[in-house]
């Protein structure tokens, strides 16, 4: 890590700390301490020289401090979760990266929570039976899809697809254990989204990656069309519909928490289901940012267009991508982490 970046950081914190509050009135303390996240992370971005996390921390810093709604309901859990990604990603890229050993790593997580479905299939948790036994209160299991369990991979369809997208990096004689898993206790994304990864590994390898995005267009337009076949993706398309007759077209979005404080109650009117969100990782951008955020992404998105050094990194990375056009993924923390590991693999590929 280069000196100036730490000696910077700590010049300025104290500013943000104790000069800053006489000069604006917060609505939290805590404001400041994300303010000294932003300057942070886009120090770092030009200690590393990466442009990505540069691009990535004004975007939010702007959206913070410019739109209509910097401070919105679970304005914390939000920002805190872009911060620490932008760290995090940042911290990646400055950092001589051993690929073999985040290889290793994702296939024993695609192993575990294999298990872990499977447990819990059954009425087994071990995390429960841990919190009973040094925890101050007893504990219990929150039913698969209950929205409190929204964050976490408590909810079954969460949990398929993060086995979906780990699987690359099994070697493939042990690639039944996934399938089987997903096929039985999955929904029909986290499904779609194993049949992806798999077709990415082989399509990447062979420089093909085109085609499978092709067929992904096309698959989107047929659900389009034929939304009414599925009663998941029919409310999502209502909510969507929605969405777009409140949404107006705005430059730097309506900040962090919009989604949740005003949107929650009206998809009530249209939805049988409850929606705390726009299951569209791309429309949320888009509520947040605004244009100038859908502009960053674009860019963002760039180590998508060329040849990956290892396919299995770019197949998980991909189908994490798809699944967000009709789900959440980067508001579930180790989905997130996942995808953000990927991404900095794609741009600085390490050693395997």
């Amino acid at each position: 890590m280069p000196n100036w970046y730490l000696g910077a950081v700590l010049c300025i914190a104290p500013f943000f700390i104790k000069v800053a509050p006489q000069m604006i009135a917060p609505s939290s303390w805590w404001f400041y301490l994300k303010l000294v996240s932003i300057v942070s992370a886009c120090l770092y971005g030009f200690a590393v020289k990466r442009r990505e996390v540069i691009a990535a921390t004004l975007c939010v810093a702007v959206a913070s401090f410019v739109s209509s709604n910097p401070y919105g309901q679970f304005e914390f859990i939000q920002m805190d979760a872009v911060f620490c990604g932008l760290l995090f990603f940042a911290f990646m890229l400055g950092q001589k990266i051993d690929a073999a050993t985040v290889f290793k790593s994702l296939a024993f997580v695609c192993i575990v929570e294999c298990a872990w479905i499977w447990l819990n299939y059954f009425g087994v948790d071990p995390f429960i039976y841990y919190l009973n036994i040094f925890g101050a209160t007893t504990a219990k299991i929150i039913q698969s899809g209950n929205m409190y369990a929204n964050g976490s991979l408590a909810n079954v369809n969460h949990s398929a697809a993060l086995v979906a997208m780990t699987l690359p990096f099994l070697k493939k004689k042990y690639w039944v254990i996934p399938i089987l898993t997903v096929l039985i206790h999955g929904t029909m994304f986290p499904i779609v989204c194993i049949c992806l990864v798999i077709a990415f590994i082989f399509a990447q390898k062979y420089g093909k990656t085109k085609f499978v995005w092709l067929g992904v267009l096309i698959a989107a337009i047929l659900a389009l069309i034929f939304s009414s076949l599925d009663a998941g993706f029919a409310e999502r398309l209502k909510i969507w519909k929605l969405f777009y007759s409140w949404s107006e077209i705005t430059l730097f979005g309506q900040g962090f928490g919009v989604i949740p404080a005003k949107f929650n109650i009206l998809s009530k009117q249209v939805s049988s289901e409850t929606f705390y969100n726009l299951h569209n990782e791309l429309l949320e951008t888009y509520a947040i940012f605004g244009i100038m955020g859908l502009v960053c992404l674009t860019y963002l998105l760039k180590p998508f267009t060329k040849v990956a050094k290892y396919p299995e990194i770019y197949a998980c990375a991909s189908v994490i991508l798809v699944n967000s056009l009709g789900n959440f993924p980067f508001h579930i923390a180790p989905i997130f982490i996942i995808f953000i590991t990927c991404y900095a693999l794609l741009i600085n590929p390490g050693e395997k």
